[in-house]
């Protein structure tokens, strides 16, 4: 079992849903610490956060990858994570608490 940091399991899951909702042209993007994700477990918090806020993968990624995915990706979404904790847009599921920008992820984990 890979054991994931914080920043780890955020870069996985952003490669997840780039997989999932673009299926085989990502697939270079697949990697171990993707692997280490529930992929059941982040739809459905997805599916959770989406009960709350409708949108489709069109949307989401516009709001999540703004730029694209490349190298600052990964960088980009920590610091949103970090302020999304700072101005408390946080997103409690089965007492869990997920940024806004992580819950997004999990959205489109979920739309795939």
């Amino acid at each position: 079992m890979t054991t994931l940091s914080k920043r780890g399991l955020l870069q996985a899951l952003a490669g997840l849903a780039a997989v999932s909702v673009a299926g085989g042209a990502y697939a270079a993007a697949w990697t171990p610490e993707i692997a280490a994700v529930d992929p059941v477990g982040a739809a459905e918090i997805g599916r959770a956060w989406l009960a709350l806020h409708p949108s489709d993968a069109p949307a989401l990624r516009a709001a999540v990858f703004p730029n694209g995915q490349n190298s600052e990706t990964g960088p980009r979404l920590a610091e949103r994570v970090h302020a999304d904790f700072r101005r408390d847009a946080v997103f409690v599921h089965k007492g869990w608490f997920l940024s806004e920008t992580e819950a997004r992820i999990c959205a489109l984990i979920a739309l795939a």
